[in-house]
């Protein structure tokens, strides 16, 4: 049985939206490795295959076009955040977060 492709179909996916906006998100995110690079467009597709069907469906979004808007939109943003995220981990000394939390405890 041969699998049969919709490129309609896929360009309407939130997945495929969000990893679109991610990769144009990639331009504001100089000096990456590529493996930093791949895991944060990873991270845009998914938090827009996530979030943008709810997020559209709160805001009464019915058209495909709105809905391949938005979901660029979260895929565009949601790399910020993990590019945010995954500096804050190289940044942040977690011993002396954590330190900080056991010294605090009573």
């Amino acid at each position: 049985m041969p699998i049969e492709f919709d490129p309609e179909r896929a360009m309407r996916s939130p997945w495929a939206a969000g990893a679109l906006g991610s990769v144009v998100a990639l331009k504001f995110a100089p000096g990456m490795s590529w493996g930093e690079r791949a895991f944060n467009v990873l991270c845009g597709a998914l938090s827009a295959g996530f979030v943008a069907p709810p997020l559209c469906e709160y805001l009464h979004l019915t058209s495909a076009m709105a809905q391949s808007g938005a979901a660029f939109l979260v895929g565009l943003f949601g790399l910020s955040l993990a590019a945010a995220l995954v500096e804050a981990v190289r940044v942040v000394g977690w011993g002396d977060v954590i330190r900080g939390w056991v010294s605090r405890r009573p």
